[in-house]
């Protein structure tokens, strides 16, 4: 949904690994290994990996590669109090290979957290007594997440209160207010499709601006408890990030400018949050520091080059009115629509570079002008590392380290390379044997959705903000690593 920032990575991104060539006896191996692995997720209760991975350095990388062997389990971690960090690229591709029916043997998962559907569908849970179950299950987990939602608020608006200094404290008092009146909604579980069309085809969170509300998928209300509080975290910086911070808000969420292009509900209402000018924002420093090399090195496009990529936009528009022209054209000598169609393109593009040229310097940080989610993708990243860092400092040590790997659980779920490659090439390998496992891997060989503005590459993100905070590093005692400097 436009307007909405989410901080799930696309899992067009997980499985974008290089094809492999297998033979036969490989194929027949791997075939072998995910059926072996398929028949462990008959049981939930099957104890996922509790051990924290220690690499030789502090990166995502080093991180992925201790899990690879973890990489065909239905779960790669398990806290002290049994929560779970999923498999999300293997149950992924076990979804699909299900569909194959006898040629690969694939028990259906029994975990709800995974498969939503088995909170709603009575025979996909096996009955009435285990749907009651499940709902019973959900109902824990959504209050176990709701308190730590709100705590999370606590540590924002801490982390807020903080950083005065006498100068800023009008643009944070505002920021504050925009904190304390984010909505907070858990959406219903679903089949696939209707998990799909609210954004919770994987563990998910995701701030809407246009309704000033998160919403939290099912499936992340039972994951650790840092891997919770990360995503909340992230997901209340963007109530203040780059672009948020310079819009109004009324009662009923943010109100965009009339000349930007966004699909939202207009907002009628009285301004109740005023926006914070760019040149006002207490955490520019910040902003600044994420765009530089020796941090994440985010770059929002330049306005000189949007507005050559918007003529050249009109430009390949005008050719393409001109070639409809040419093969429709009559002889009848009826006015030649063709040239009204090119009026109305040039004018859209000069309408798109004047308001570039008005609002390019004040609202830079929004997708809608610079046609990038980096910064604020980044900037929310910087929130939650923050926040996490100030939580880890009440937490005594053995806690602190649970809670500062959970911490990345979102990444390690859906998008560590190793996983990914090993279940590309499984993938690959079984693809002969069913349609809809050759369908699976043709659809996870583009690099990403054409509706989804790219994120932050994920490696960079782990390692360059979350990493480059001192707290986390001692916390998980790792060292070394391209851990980049750290945004104050």
């Amino acid at each position: 949904m436009r307007g909405a920032f989410t901080l799930s990575v696309l899992f067009s991104l997980c499985f974008n690994a290089h094809a492999v060539s297998l033979s036969s006896n490989q194929s027949d191996e791997l075939l072998k290994k995910f059926e072996r692995a398929g028949n462990s997720l008959k049981v939930v209760s099957q104890a996922p990996e509790c051990s924290i991975p220690s690499p030789e350095n502090c990166s995502f990388e080093g991180y992925c590669g201790k899990l690879a062997s973890r990489g065909q389990s239905a779960y790669l971690y398990q806290d002290s109090q049994g929560y779970s960090i999923p498999n999300f690229q293997y149950m992924r591709f076990a979804e699909a290979a299900r569909l194959c029916g006898s040629k690969v043997s694939v028990p259906p998962s029994l975990d709800p957290f995974i498969e939503p559907s088995l909170f709603v569908d009575v025979q996909k849970a096996g009955g009435p007594e285990n749907l009651g179950k499940n709902k019973e299950r959900l109902a824990v987990a959504t209050t176990r997440a709701t308190k730590v939602v709100e705590e999370t608020r606590e540590k924002v608006l801490s982390m807020l209160s903080k950083r005065k200094n006498g100068k800023n404290n009008a643009q944070i008092d505002n920021i504050i207010e925009r904190v304390k009146t984010v909505r907070i909604k858990m959406a219903d579980p679903g089949n696939a499709a209707e998990m799909a069309s609210s954004g919770c085809e994987s563990p998910n969170a995701a701030y809407d601006p246009d309704m000033h509300q998160m919403v939290l998928c099912p499936q992340i209300t039972n994951m650790p408890e840092g891997s919770l509080f990360a995503v909340v975290a992230h997901e209340f910086g963007h109530s203040f990030d780059p672009c948020s911070s310079v819009l109004d808000y009324t009662k009923d969420g943010a109100k965009f400018p009339d000349w930007m292009e966004v699909m939202v509900k207009p907002k009628s209402g009285p301004v109740i949050i005023p926006g914070i000018k760019s040149a006002d924002n207490p955490f520019a420093s910040a902003i600044s520091c994420l765009q530089k090399p020796e941090s994440i090195n985010v770059q929002i496009p330049s306005k000189e080059k949007l507005i050559s990529a918007m003529r050249q936009r009109g430009a390949f528009l005008n050719d393409e009115t001109q070639e409809a022209r040419d093969e429709e054209q009559s002889d009848d000598g009826q006015e030649d629509e063709g040239s009204a169609s090119r009026d109305a393109s040039q004018a859209r593009v000069q309408d798109g570079i004047d308001n570039l040229n008005k609002y390019y310097d004040g609202y830079k940080g929004c997708a809608a002008v610079s046609q990038s989610i980096l910064i604020d993708e980044s900037f929310a990243d910087w929130v939650s590392s923050q926040v996490l860092a100030e939580k880890m400092s009440t937490l005594p040590t053995e806690k602190a380290e649970e809670f500062a790997f959970a911490s990345t659980g979102i990444f390690v779920s859906t998008a560590c390379p190793e996983i990914a490659t090993q279940t590309s090439d499984t993938a690959k390998a079984l693809a002969p044997k069913c349609s809809a496992l050759e369908k699976f891997v043709a659809n996870t060989q583009h690099v990403e959705s054409s509706l989804e503005l790219p994120h932050p590459d994920t490696a960079l993100r782990v390692n360059r903000i979350y990493f480059a905070k001192p707290e986390i590093k001692k916390a998980l005692s790792c060292k070394g690593g391209e851990t980049g400097t750290e945004c104050k």
